[in-house]
């Protein structure tokens, strides 16, 4: 392969590169030839072709990957990825194809996939031999160095044989025959063997290779819980057999009776004020006629003179300020009284629409049933 685009490029104008650079580098590897795996030069781990399955395979790697060279010669860089990794399924281990892979996710802006693939085409190409594949090295070298540059890589140590996953996404098992690649940041770090199990969570830098060290240690096993729930009381039933029970029914909630008797006792009282207020008026009304009479009488044989400092020592002013006292006084009893038995009124009605609001009334087939809300 020849030199290669970066993706600050136009997507056209990197697929325009890599098609030239496919057909520059086509004697060396880039295009497979057209014999079986067995005779491919440069693909020591290629299927050999020794049954007719591992042929139609190998057919069907081959055009798609005659596909992708034609599609990247256009520009369409991600459909040619798309073909090429298909061609991967049926086709596992070419080398050639993974630098390929490698590149072309490069140029989509993938450079976690492009470093792995890179890696691995690395690994499985021989050394070059003519200048042709000694560019193309060169160019895929160059390649995997930027990419690495802007990723880091995580090495675990770990026991052989535990599955590890990293952000959730299954990576393999260890021992790992590649590196495994992130994108900087943080990120969640999963082992699991058996009942062992551990987490870590790490932080990386562009261009950093980070070694963890993550032993396994003992899962406890998770205890769920369950509600308990009481037993039903059981009770026998002659029409089943002394052997058999139904369950029976929650018993109803508590009845409570109504309250009456606060509503009684303030009837009462304010029975007992208004008639008393009222007696104790009468009377204050007679006391203060009394009082005019005398007021009238002594008028008529003293006209020109009243109760006071001209006639105080009078036996009728006295007898007419008696009057007056038993006035005021059965006047003040009888509006306390009243107000008395106003309140308790409003005292009574207030507990009886109480008392009516947790009384709930229901028709049923045996008349009207009422319950008491508690």
């Amino acid at each position: 392969m020849g030199n290669f685009a970066y993706p600050s490029y136009p997507p056209w104008a990197g697929g325009l590169v890599l098609a030239v650079s496919l057909t520059t580098a086509d004697a060396a590897r880039a295009i497979p030839p057209s014999g079986p795996p067995s005779q491919e030069k440069g693909r020591p781990n290629a299927v050999p072709c020794s049954t007719g399955l591992a042929n139609l395979l190998y057919e069907e790697a081959a055009a798609l990957r005659d596909r992708g060279n034609a599609v990247i010669k256009e520009g369409r860089v991600h459909e040619a990825l798309r073909l090429w990794l298909a061609a991967w399924e049926k086709q596992p281990g070419d080398g050639a194809l993974a630098c390929d892979i490698g590149r072309a996710a490069f140029m989509t802006g993938d450079p976690v996939a492009a470093a792995r693939w890179l890696t691995r085409c690395a690994n499985l190409l021989p050394n070059a031999e003519t200048p042709d594949e000694m560019l193309s090295r060169r160019a895929e070298a160059m390649d995997l160095a930027v990419a690495r540059a802007r990723i880091a890589e995580l090495q675990i140590e770990t026991e052989p044989g535990t599955s590890l996953s990293v952000d959730g996404i299954k990576v393999g098992e260890s021992p790992f025959s590649e590196p495994i690649f992130v994108k900087p940041g943080e990120h969640r770090i999963e082992a699991q063997k058996g009942a062992l199990r551990a987490i870590a969570f790490t932080s990386s830098k562009a261009g950093e290779t980070r070694r963890i060290d993550l032993p396994l240690e003992p899962q406890e096993p998770r205890r769920i819980e369950r509600p308990t729930l009481a037993p039903m009381p059981m009770k026998p039933t002659a029409d089943l057999g002394a052997s058999q029970a139904v369950r029976r029914e929650a018993p109803p909630p508590p009845q409570r009776e109504f309250v009456w008797w606060p509503i009684a006792a303030g009837a009462a009282l304010a029975s007992m004020a208004f008639t008393t207020g009222a007696v104790l008026r009468v009377w204050a009304d007679q006391s203060d006629a009394g009082a005019q009479a005398l007021q009238e009488t002594l008028h008529n044989q003293t006209p020109m003179k009243s109760c006071g400092k001209e006639l105080w020592w009078h036996a009728m002013c006295d007898a007419q300020l008696r009057f007056f006292e038993k006035r005021d006084a059965y006047s003040t009893v009888s509006t306390t009284l009243f107000i008395v038995g106003g309140m308790a009124t409003a005292g009574a009605l207030s507990f009886a629409t109480y008392e009516m609001g947790r009384v709930r009334v229901a028709p049923t087939f045996a008349g009207i049933t009422g319950s008491y809300q508690w």
